[in-house]
């Protein structure tokens, strides 16, 4: 999860008696060298009315803070990042995102930290359990699961979108089907049995600390207390499943479909914010060891590793490489929009 610094605002529409009930709620990465101010031009193309930046908050970890507050606000969505908003709850987004700013700023160091142990090999110890582990695995485990519901949905929903399309239906106000073209793929093993030799010229070897795992120790979902957010979120996904479920007749279209599907989407998002940063912590907990016990397994270590180095290879033996060098099959991939009939 990134850390990048930013500013959330608050753009809203002036009209003759003060300002029109729509206020968008975007992001200024300050890596972009930019501020919400130099935004405005961007936004003011196409809408008839002029615009002002209303308020802005700096924060940390600026693309998790907008996810939380368009989720927060999802309800008061009219288009995209755009929400119709009292003057009251403007304000109570305003405050909010003060919160948000306040906690990623805590939150901000526990994930450096634990990007610093990423890369430093562990001392094969376990360390017991302490309640702060067994929060921050609870912590984990609440925002895992709903992630999961989400990517069994998706999957579901993926593949209507195919069949829909197949059966010649009009897919373009949800998603769009795109074709992406085979990936190259090289055959190592039937390279080596047949050049040995040139297999062997060409290994290159290389020091580095293995992709280390992370593995939480799984528990059970009924073990986990339901607060607003997972109630809420099992209500939605129980509705997007019944509604691309076939049996009994049951008919939605897309259009429908497509509108649960961004709202589920938005719980995904702030799901998995909570759940990196659920690991950050453990991961700081684990420190340089192995894992807690009961908890958690986090192992680095330092490996030698001897690799092909295919570009050298190619580059000095084209003929024999490409002998062994096929196309894998093409992809058809479905890209939902993010919004009804957005482009």
């Amino acid at each position: 999860m990134e850390t990048t610094q930013g500013e959330i605002y608050f753009v809203r529409e002036q009209e003759a008696n003060g300002f029109s009930p729509y206020t968008k709620i975007g992001l200024i990465k300050y890596t972009e060298d930019r501020d919400s101010q130099s935004r405005i031009g961007e936004h003011q193309t196409g809408n008839p009315r002029p615009l002002i930046v209303f308020r802005f908050v700096p924060t940390f970890c600026v693309t998790a803070a907008e996810t939380y507050m368009h989720r927060k606000y999802a309800s008061h969505r009219f288009h995209g990042e755009w929400f119709q908003l009292s003057e009251s709850q403007i304000l109570e987004a305003f405050d909010f995102c003060q919160s948000l700013a306040k906690r990623f700023e805590r939150e901000k160091d526990v994930l450096d930290t634990a990007k610093k142990f990423k890369d430093e090999v562990s001392n094969g110890e376990t360390i017991g359990t302490t309640e702060e582990a067994q929060k921050w695995l609870n912590e984990y485990w609440r925002a895992r699961f709903v992630i999961d519901r989400c990517d069994s949905i998706t999957t579901v929903y993926h593949r209507t979108i195919l069949v829909a399309d197949e059966q010649g239906e009009d897919v373009s106000g949800t998603a769009a089907i795109q074709k992406r073209a085979p990936r190259a793929v090289f055959d190592e093993k039937g390279f080596k049995a047949k050049y040995q030799d040139l297999w062997t010229q060409h290994l290159i070897e290389k020091e580095s600390l293995a992709p280390p795992r992370f593995i939480a120790v799984k528990i059970s979902e009924d073990s986990l207390p339901v607060d607003d957010f997972q109630a809420e979120f099992h209500v939605l996904a129980s509705k997007m499943e019944e509604a691309l479920s076939t049996e009994g007749g049951k008919s939605q279209t897309l259009f429908d479909v497509h509108e649960v599907y961004l709202n589920l989407l938005s719980f995904e998002k702030q799901a998995q914010v909570d759940m990196d940063i659920a690991e950050a912590h453990l991961k700081v907990l684990c420190a340089e060891n192995d894992g807690i016990e009961g908890v958690c397994k986090w192992t680095r270590k330092s490996t030698v590793k001897k690799t092909l180095d295919k570009t050298a290879l190619k580059s000095n033996h084209p003929k024999e490489y490409e002998e062994f060098e096929s196309r894998g099959k093409a992809v058809t991939a479905v890209v939902p929009k993010k919004g009804i009939g957005s482009a």
